[in-house]
């Protein structure tokens, strides 16, 4: 089992350190995070430092890396701005998988996918890079998810069914089979997605009905918090 450097001091960070002390299933070295966000030298008594100096210390020859990074100001893009940095850098980026998940058959995924526990994801789905899949998410078989997904817990997503890129599938939601989600759609708690849905649009209510759309800018994170370029 190779090393795995987390970039991130988050609450994801901080969530994934936990459940691998409990499981052993991953071995977390060390956490970094881009220079400007590291503030102090220890995160839940793990080693924190800059990237810079992490790539010195943990080079990508002997470690993994895992992103942690949820949004930041820029929005769901943060995520795959941040993979595609740690990637020129040289790394593989370790996928984690929950012991309480389920993987169906010949799943094909990515890099840095965080599944947590009590999901299915369904035989023959096929999962892209930087995803994240909260607790108790039902991805169905068959399934196609690009780059940069947020699964909220509880949501539920039928076979069949295509999840573009840096996506927000709140809590509790459903969508139905043979849908299209497209690029950086919003997808409301509690809303049941019943026909294919516009890029960079927000929909909430039992019936989709359409609330916004950002176009230009995609999805913006607007809660405090969220990212920090590798240090939320």
């Amino acid at each position: 089992m190779r090393k795995v450097v987390i970039f991130g001091n988050n609450n994801v960070a901080q969530m994934l350190l936990f459940e691998s002390q409990k499981y052993g299933h991953i071995n977390i070295e060390a956490f970094c995070v881009d220079k400007e966000y590291c503030k102090e030298n220890v995160f839940h008594g793990k080693e924190l430092l800059p990237l810079e100096d992490a790539v010195k210390k943990y080079p990508p020859s002997e470690y993994d890396m895992l992103s942690t990074v949820l949004a930041s100001g820029n929005g769901l893009r943060a995520k795959m701005s941040v993979f595609n940095k740690l990637k020129k850098l040289g790394y593989n980026l370790a996928n984690y998988i929950s012991p309480l998940t389920d993987i169906g058959q010949n799943v094909k995924m990515g890099e840095n996918n965080i599944i947590r526990s009590f999901c299915v994801v369904g035989s023959e789905a096929k999962i892209g890079n930087a995803n994240i899949l909260w607790h108790n998410v039902i991805l169905d078989h068959n399934i196609n998810v690009g780059d940069g997904n947020f699964f909220a817990g509880g949501s539920k997503t039928a076979g069949f069914v295509s999840v573009g890129n840096s996506c927000w599938i709140g809590i509790n939601s459903t969508i139905i089979q043979r849908i299209n989600i497209a690029d950086e759609t919003l997808i409301g708690a509690g809303t049941v997605v019943i026909r294919n849905t516009n890029p960079c649009t927000t929909y909430v209510g039992i019936r989709l009905g359409q609330f916004q759309r950002t176009v230009t800018r995609g999805l913006l994170w607007t809660r405090g918090g969220g990212g920090g370029g590798g240090g939320g």
